[in-house]
């Protein structure tokens, strides 16, 4: 559950130092606070915690740092010693009661909690307050159709609370009613038409209605209320690439480029547009633009080894590839189309020790199987070859270029009767009037046991990775 609440980061800074140099600092309630709230959005509960500790040293009876206190020990599931400071405090104090009913929840009693919600929202002066912050603890322990149910008893009493719509919003989104949600985005850009997320969200939605019009008219009224906004333009981008009128979305990226000071956004958002265009060496030219202000994005090394991999200029894919390496050697997508570089360069080694790299890893990869029984081949390894695939039909049993891949593995070792069985099931159609193995063939289509079935299993395996 998040809370959001503001946070002093020179204050945070002056704490930590306190810390560190072990010599204590006097800091007044509301700083404690403060700090808290920092390490609270940070996610560091603990550390929350202890500041509050410092706190409450400092202000023994402070009843602020006390809930903070109790609401922190609740996140870290001490549910007993929560309780035992929360129970030190009014029933009816607002903050005590949000505090209760998450620990309701959290002690498996629900019907106390929903009985408790049910006391405040029947209240004849309701707090608006309590309704806000009750959000959070409902989206942690409910149901969907429990939130939504006290939601719309919220907005009944307060009609015009943009945080009760917007969290409306986003259920009905999750659930993608998306009508619903247009019709809550409108409520809420009818309140305050300047809600720039709201129209950035109400694009999103028409995009996924392929109302691209729509969606781009929401980006333009985002635009106009802040020009700096980098997702927006992804979105409008996206929108016009959809429509194929891509000198439109160039020409966005540019007015981009010109107003933003985030030119590494506007680089790389102009070097994904022209990718997509299949404009490789445009792309690229942004991508290295782009590398000049952050050189360590292995991630754009990736997308320029690929653009070289489409031109053919696989020395300088390959040189990229490494690059993106050596900055994240982890990355498993970079080593895959490395391992493709060394397999087009014939340098099936090294293609087989990236594979196995991956494997070792993660032996569900996406088309790895595969790969490694083409590169198997390449080396001789047939055997191993023949494992990979079996494992690549139990995944895929209907593909025939594996099917055909893995008959023609029995074939070499011999097992005619498993490579006949396997290439009776399948389609070889295209395959057998390829210039490239019909030396291979007898005059019926069928293989030549005399000719070298190594050199056309390595000849059929290059064939079936072009299909």
């Amino acid at each position: 559950m998040e809370y959001e609440q503001p946070f002093d980061s020179e204050m945070l800074n002056k704490y930590e130092n306190m810390v560190e140099s072990g010599k204590k600092v006097y800091f007044d309630a509301d700083q404690i606070e403060s700090i808290a709230y920092g390490y609270e959005y940070k996610d560091a509960i603990q550390e929350a915690l202890e500041a509050v500790d410092f706190g409450l040293s400092l202000h023994p009876n402070n009843s602020d740092l006390l809930l903070l206190k109790s609401r922190y020990l609740l996140y870290l599931d001490f549910i007993k010693e929560s309780r035992e400071i929360l129970n030190t405090f009014p029933e009816d104090l607002n903050d005590a009661q949000i505090i209760n009913v998450e620990l309701l929840f959290a002690e498996n009693k629900e019907e106390e909690a929903y009985k408790l919600i049910d006391r405040n929202l029947s209240k004849e002066n309701v707090e608006e307050e309590f309704c806000c912050d009750l959000l959070p603890v409902l989206w942690g322990y409910c149901p969907n159709n429990k939130i939504e149910e006290i939601i719309n008893r919220c907005l009944t009493m307060f009609p015009n609370n943009e945080r009760l719509l917007q969290d409306l919003s986003s259920l009905y989104f999750e659930a993608e009613r998306y009508e619903e949600t247009l019709v809550i985005f409108k409520r809420i850009l009818d309140l305050n038409p300047f809600n720039c997320e709201a129209w950035e969200n109400t694009a999103r939605i028409f995009l996924i209605k392929k109302d691209y019009d729509q969606a781009i008219e929401a980006c333009d009224f985002a635009i106009a209320i802040d020009s700096t906004l980098t997702q927006i333009y992804y979105l409008k981008v996206e929108c016009l690439m959809e429509k194929k009128e891509y000198e439109l979305a160039v020409n966005t990226l540019k007015e981009y480029e010109v107003t933003t000071d985030d030119k590494a956004s506007a680089y790389l958002m102009l070097g994904e547009c022209y990718q997509q265009q299949e404009l490789m060496q445009l792309s690229n030219d942004y991508f290295f633009k782009y590398l000049e202000i952050n050189p360590k994005d292995s991630k754009v090394f990736f997308y320029i080894a690929y653009n070289y991999m489409d031109m053919g200029n696989t020395p300088m894919a390959r040189e990229m590839a490494l690059k993106a390496i050596e900055i994240t050697p982890s990355d498993l997508e970079v080593r895959f189309i490395l391992s493709e570089i060394y397999f087009i360069e014939e340098n099936y080694m090294e293609a087989y020790n990236q594979l196995m790299y991956i494997y070792k890893i993660d032996p569900n990869y996406p088309d790895l199987l595969s790969r490694l029984g083409d590169v198997c081949i390449q080396i001789d390894k047939i055997e191993e070859a023949i494992t990979y695939w079996e494992k690549a039909v139990e995944n895929d049993k209907d593909n025939s270029v594996i099917n055909a891949r893995l008959s023609l593995a029995y074939l070499l070792t011999g097992n005619y009767e498993k490579s006949h069985s396997i290439t009776s099931k399948i389609e070889m159609d295209g395959i057998k009037d390829d210039d490239n193995i019909l030396k291979y063939l007898n005059e019926d289509g069928t293989i030549n046991l005399s000719t070298n079935l190594t050199d056309l299993a390595k000849t059929l395996t290059v064939l079936f990775k072009k299909k």
